[in-house]
């Protein structure tokens, strides 16, 4: 049922640490402190539609992109209209995410000019109209180690991220999710087959 989680979807509960959503449709708050899950972890909680499970596909492609630029090392915070349950009735919705990933340097770029080129390359992978159309999330990089000479402004990045993912635009406080960066192609496999069951699930659940 699109906005609603079935059973399946969550598994028995025990090895997923991603809650179900409180009363206000949204995962309960962190007050800026981020649920700790793995890519397979997140797409199980949370593909349980056609929309869903686009934006998952997006997700997986966009990391696929970082690793291709050597981007491997880091993590990554996801938010948004993704982790939200939509009120019961509403109609079918676009899952966008909000997604900031905070990254180590790839080895062969070691300063900001150098990063700085390599993405000036890569604009679909940096400007929020083309990451919306391409992967339908929202996307922004923080190199980590480009901020050593300037901790006063990382913190203040730090804290208006988490401020932003925390709260919805009507004020409404909100969990958010950190899932790892991943070195290799096939690390992401495992969360591949997750959105694969979830998608069969799905349209076996339709024909029912």
């Amino acid at each position: 049922m699109e906005g609603r989680l079935a059973a399946a979807a969550s598994g028995d509960g025990n090895d997923n640490p991603l809650p179900d959503f409180d009363l206000n449709g949204v995962l309960p708050p962190g007050h800026g402190v981020p649920y700790r899950a793995t890519m397979s972890q997140f797409i199980r909680r949370f593909t349980d539609s056609t929309g869903r499970a686009e934006t998952m596909a997006g997700i997986l492609r966009y990391r696929s992109e970082l690793r291709s630029l050597g981007i491997t090392e880091g993590f990554q915070w996801i938010g948004g209209p993704l982790l939200e349950e939509p009120p019961i009735g509403a109609k079918p919705r676009l899952y966008r995410a909000d997604i900031v990933t905070f990254h180590l340097l790839p080895p062969h770029a070691d300063d900001d000019a150098t990063i700085g080129g390599l993405l000036a390359q890569r604009e679909d992978l940096v400007k929020l109209g083309q990451t919306s159309e391409s992967f339908r999330a929202a996307c922004h990089l923080v190199a980590l180690r480009t901020h050593r000479s300037d901790p006063v402004r990382f913190v203040k990045l730090i804290a208006y991220w988490a401020s932003t993912l925390a709260h919805r635009p009507d004020g409404v406080w909100r969990g958010f999710v950190e899932v790892p960066l991943v070195v290799r192609e096939i690390d992401d496999e495992e969360a591949k087959s997750e959105l694969v069951a979830a998608e069969t699930r799905m349209k076996l659940e339709m024909t029912e």
